[in-house]
């Protein structure tokens, strides 16, 4: 399985091609962070939107993703800018629909 440089600010959003706005994920990883049923919190732990549905075992995988830690960044590259996640929290996560 390869590797894809995903955006979490998007490109075409003003999003930079810089390390500080990017994850290394697989295809199925991209996708999901690209629709919003993945996301980070500040401290770079994963999210999983509360509105994702799991149907079956590799959907609990994502579930199982809800909280870990991303991997940190090789030595010398910066972690993604907090900005970038603050842009992809209140554009393109899904947030659970308010009560």
């Amino acid at each position: 399985m390869g590797l894809e440089a995903a955006h979490v600010r998007w490109h075409s959003q003003n999003g930079p091609d810089e390390v500080r706005n990017a994850l290394a994920l697989c295809a199925l990883h991209h996708a999901l962070l690209d629709l919003g049923v993945l996301g980070l919190t500040p401290d770079l732990r994963i999210r999983v939107s509360g509105r994702y549905v799991a149907r079956n075992d590799a959907g609990r995988a994502v579930d199982a993703l809800a909280g870990r830690t991303v991997a940190a960044p090789r030595p010398g590259n910066p972690p993604v800018d907090p900005a970038f996640i603050t842009w992809h929290d209140r554009q393109v996560f899904k947030h659970p629909a308010a009560a």
